[in-house]
């Protein structure tokens, strides 16, 4: 999935899976904004079914209540997030809104990571 404008925002329990049980998955926002702060238990997951999922924040805005990345896939597959300018911003207030496991990584550059 390529953002480079405008906004998605996801409504009820709705989960964005980048890196699947049977496909690997990537993000590469490049502006515009990505609203994942509604629904369920961390609602963005990153590499987390066993493939590589790779999310690129180079430029805008991604929001989300929470993030797994790699989370229970003991040696599943890479999970990598990287921050290379905008704002990545996680709302919840809980212990786990931000899980990083195993093969997972996240790269700063620039940018913002706000928790």
């Amino acid at each position: 999935m390529i953002i480079n404008g405008g906004t998605l925002a996801t409504a009820g329990s709705a989960e964005l899976n980048f890196g699947g049980r049977s496909a690997e998955g990537t993000l590469i926002m490049n502006g515009g904004t990505l609203d994942a702060s509604v629904g369920g238990w961390n609602p963005l997951r990153v590499g987390t079914g066993g493939t590589n999922g790779i999310v690129i924040l180079n430029d805008g805005t991604l929001i989300t209540k929470g993030l797994e990345a790699d989370w229970n896939d003991a040696d599943a597959g890479l999970a990598q997030i990287q921050l290379n300018g905008g704002l990545f911003r996680i709302t919840s207030t809980f212990d786990a809104a931000f899980r990083l496991d195993d093969n997972a990584e996240m790269r700063f550059d620039q940018g913002v990571f706000e928790m």
